[in-house]
């Protein structure tokens, strides 16, 4: 019953694509698409708990992250996200 407990912190950053569709009401041609490759980075916490079950170790576990992407997809207005996520994990490894 040797219970462990395991913390960390990890961070880094993010590239991709994006697009936004947009149906235009009053526009003739009624639609319009916006294109950007986007950055970001974020930073995460997280803590678990093993605890040893003879021939198995019961698992759990919860990771809190923070991150920021930055895109221009509407020209003159600012698009930039936060995010915040939160993971929870439980389970058992033989």
């Amino acid at each position: 019953w040797d219970s462990n407990w395991r913390f960390g912190i990890d961070g880094g950053g993010r590239w991709g694509t994006c697009h936004l569709d947009m149906n235009i009401a009053g526009d003739p041609g009624g639609y319009a698409r916006s294109h950007d490759v986007y950055g970001g980075a974020f930073a995460a916490l997280h803590l678990d708990w093993e605890l040893p079950m003879g021939g198995w170790t019961f698992l759990a576990g919860v990771r809190g992250e923070w991150s920021f992407t930055f895109m221009d997809l509407l020209p003159g207005q600012t698009t930039n996200l936060h995010d915040i996520n939160v993971l929870l994990t439980v389970g058992v490894r033989w």
